[in-house]
């Protein structure tokens, strides 16, 4: 056998295995027609459409968080400097300032009672 036939018959033999794998890997009509073009894009459609709701959502939601946490934040400022006057009106200066504003006097001698029983009522 001549190289060109050799070549020729490889070839032949190599396009009727090709014919023959395409022919049993063709998908049916139905899948590929019109209609089911028609259904993906559909379908297609209703998911991008899903997903850009479900992303605005979400930023929506995040940008809500941002403003919840930032009024959180001033709120524990502010509960700060509450707790600092807090300290400040109770600390030993002020207590006696404020006392001086009162009609009170300062008592040098405390005598206390001594009972002479431990009962404080008889029954």
């Amino acid at each position: 056998m001549s190289l060109r036939r050799k070549i020729k018959y490889q070839f032949e033999y190599y396009h009727r295995f090709l014919l023959s794998v395409g022919s049993c890997l063709r998908p049916p009509a139905w899948l590929v027609g019109r209609g089911m073009r028609v259904i993906c894009l559909f379908l297609l459609t209703v998911v991008s459409v899903a997903y850009i709701g479900a992303i605005s959502r979400a930023a929506g939601s995040g940008y809500q968080m941002k403003s919840l946490q930032k009024r959180v934040d001033n709120l524990q400022m502010e509960i700060q400097k509450i707790d600092v006057d807090i300290a400040g009106q109770n600390s030993m200066s002020s207590l006696e300032k404020r006392l001086q504003e009162t009609d009170m006097i300062l008592v040098k001698n405390i005598k206390y009672i001594v009972i002479s029983g431990s009962e404080m009522a008889k029954q």
